[in-house]
């Protein structure tokens, strides 16, 4: 099983036809036909009720379409996530912190952070909480 066959099998649960699911992947029929017969066979079951128009899913491919779409939801976020990261690659994250926990706890994250993120320049502010709280709304800093 793979992700594009868990794909190919949500959108097709989706339109209900291979047709429409075809044309919605971009894809020829007798690819999502392939791709479901694949991942019928490496589960074991039957996911689709085939009639002459319109599928329908069986118990299982209920069950397996939860799955399936939590499975793609968590790529799509784990994506997201990385092209954030992707793009920490350059520039600068300005922080503010009070000035009691800049020289108590601080030292380490910064440590951590430069570790972490070579590239980033780190710009460290050190005031109060209101004033911090200012510069958020304002758009000095980026976290406080």
């Amino acid at each position: 099983m793979d992700l594009r066959q868990c794909r190919v099998f949500v959108e097709l649960a989706r339109e209900k036809s291979f047709t429409k699911a075809a044309r919605r992947l971009n894809v020829a029929q007798s690819a999502v036909s392939i791709s479901l017969r694949n991942l019928e066979k490496d589960l074991g079951l039957r996911l689709i009720n085939r009639k002459v128009k319109m599928i329908s899913l069986t118990a299982e491919g209920e069950i397996f379409l939860r799955h399936a779409q939590r499975l793609l939801a968590n790529v799509d976020t784990a994506k997201a996530e990385m092209e954030e990261l992707r793009g920490l690659n350059l520039g600068e994250v300005r922080i503010g912190i009070p000035p009691m926990m800049s020289s108590y706890y601080f030292p380490q994250v910064i440590r951590e952070f430069t570790r972490n993120f070579p590239h980033l320049q780190l710009s460290v502010y050190g005031d109060g909480a209101a004033k911090i709280q200012q510069m958020i709304v304002s758009g000095k800093i980026d976290l406080g």
